[in-house]
């Protein structure tokens, strides 16, 4: 089964997000700061987690970095950034804090389910989405 992981420190903006991958039929959890993050991802399998980008105390980059640094082995989850303002500069601390993707926010449905389906393929290359 497909779990995404959330993270954001505005409330809303996790609870919209979850809505929106449980709309799609998915499982999704949310964490509301880096640190939160860092222990859901270490006690739970997910295939994706969502990351926005500036959060006080630790921002996405470092949880990110934090994240891929404490899992060991292939079967780690996708990373994907959230970010409101995109430029190159941006685009390049995220890749080199292991993210695989980008997504603008606001995010919409149909880059949320394709992001979804690319996590499910890396994750669970066997199951395939019937939404």
């Amino acid at each position: 089964m497909v779990c995404l992981l959330v993270v954001d420190d505005d409330i809303a903006a996790c609870l919209i997000l979850q809505r929106m991958v449980q709309k799609l039929g998915f499982d999704c959890d949310i964490a509301h700061d880096g640190e939160e993050a860092v222990r859901a991802a270490l006690e739970k399998k997910y295939s994706a987690i969502l990351l926005d980008s500036f959060m006080p105390d630790k921002n996405g980059w470092d949880t990110a970095l934090e994240i891929r640094t404490l899992q060991k082995g292939d079967d780690r989850p996708m990373m994907i950034g959230m970010v409101s303002l995109d430029n190159p500069s941006l685009r390049q601390s995220w890749r080199m804090a292991g993210m695989e993707k980008l997504l603008p926010k606001p995010v919409n449905r149909s880059d949320l389910r394709e992001t979804i389906f690319r996590a499910q393929v890396q994750t669970n290359p066997q199951e395939r989405i019937n939404n």
